[in-house]
């Protein structure tokens, strides 16, 4: 067995919603051709993973098939985005002038009408987490990739990078088709810290963040 855990967390590609800058949590709408295309460009700059986590939506499950054809893939409804409720494929400007809008603007602690909590979101996100590593435990896999959304993944940085490059939950910059490779050394993986060793950009961008 390696001595060395890799988890690619990545970003699904885009939606004609996502361009159109509505939020689309537990929306289902399918990639959009740009998004295809940009995917496809970037296939052959990710390396292998054996196993890849997705989020059950049509954008992420897409997202896996294009990149990694011949991976394992397993589908976690527990990696959908948070759930935007009322507020579901509307833009902000639509929502600018409603008064529970704007206060969750502010305190993202209240929860969304119709929707999720954002204890509720940190919980349930916590929960696939475990699964992913219990899965990898059981399974001795060393390379696996989260296919999810970007919530999710600002959520998981918030909590898994090393405490020096640690960044407020909407401080982390997370594009559609792009994401981050979080590693793991054998005597910390799956252990007592749960801040990965090394952190970087995928694709691997010149400079490295860890």
């Amino acid at each position: 067995m390696d001595d060395t855990m890799a988890i690619l967390l990545f970003r699904h590609g885009l939606t004609e919603e996502n361009a159109k800058g509505k939020y689309i949590g537990w929306s289902d709408p399918a990639l959009s051709n740009e998004g295809i295309e940009q995917l496809s460009m970037l296939k052959d700059h990710l390396p292998p993973y054996d196993v890849i986590c997705t989020s059950d939506l049509t954008r992420c499950r897409q997202t896996a098939e294009i990149l990694f054809p011949a991976a394992i893939h397993i589908q976690l409804p527990s990696l959908r985005e948070i759930h935007f409720g009322e507020w579901e494929n509307k833009t902000y400007s639509e929502l600018q002038n409603n008064k529970e809008y704007r206060q969750w603007l502010s305190d993202m602690e209240i929860p969304i009408p119709g929707g999720e909590s954002f204890q509720q979101f940190r919980s349930r996100i916590s929960n696939a987490w475990e699964e992913i590593l219990s899965y990898a435990a059981s399974t001795k896999v060393n390379r696996m990739a989260v296919i999810t959304h970007g919530g999710v993944i600002r959520q998981l940085l918030t909590t898994l990078v090393p405490k020096t490059l640690q960044k407020n939950f909407w401080e982390w910059k997370v594009p559609h088709g792009l994401g981050y490779e979080l590693v793991w050394t054998d005597s910390d993986k799956m252990g007592g810290v749960t801040q990965c060793s090394l952190f970087r950009e995928a694709p691997l961008m010149e400079k490295k963040n860890g």
